[in-house]
């Protein structure tokens, strides 16, 4: 990592971040606003409603980047909530798989159609995560318009791996800030 690279995490995760990153993340809250390296952004909270694997509680966030006169909103793995689905956007990334981790791919393209950005791109999907049919379940739920980016499945064979190794990882940092926001 670069001397000068700039992180953001949810507050609730900024000392297991740093401890794992080596440097102080800048800690965030939902509904902020900020400037990292020259780029506007917003959080939004990002949570779960009725699963325990992301607790409005927690305040982790989705992001919104705005790049000249283009916003770019990356909602992180959250359910439909009332923030999520009113944020305007002209690019927008968020989850399919559905389960317990995030909005399913008929839920996705739901809010897709009320925020109704230019482009939409999903993520959080594939063999493993809401079948290998979510996409285009999703594609086929998205208002003619919008345009709608789905990668190839080399990638989702690479998401695949990439998650099979990180599972355990994830698993152990979750429980660690969950832990360490208990005793904050």
């Amino acid at each position: 990592m670069k001397a000068d690279t700039v992180i953001a995490a949810p507050k609730s995760i900024a000392k297991l971040v740093k401890l794992c990153a080596g440097k102080a993340p800048v800690a965030v809250l939902p509904a902020q606003n900020l400037t990292l390296c020259g780029i506007s952004v917003e959080t939004i909270a990002a949570y779960n409603k009725g699963k325990f694997a992301h607790m409005k509680m927690m305040n982790w966030v989705g992001y919104v980047l705005t790049l000249g006169e283009t916003r770019i909103y990356i909602t992180g793995d959250t359910d439909v909530t009332p923030e999520s689905s009113a944020v305007p956007c002209d690019i927008l990334m968020l989850p399919i798989s559905g389960g317990m981790y995030t909005m399913n791919a008929r839920q996705a393209a739901e809010m897709t159609n009320q925020i109704q950005p230019h482009t939409v791109i999903p993520v959080h999907y594939g063999a493993l995560l809401g079948g290998k049919n979510a996409p285009e379940e999703f594609r086929a739920g998205v208002a003619a318009g919008i345009e709608t980016d789905i990668c190839d499945t080399v990638y989702n064979r690479l998401m695949i791996r990439q998650y099979l190794l990180l599972i355990p990882l994830a698993l152990l940092c979750c429980i660690l800030g969950y832990g360490i926001s208990l005793f904050m």
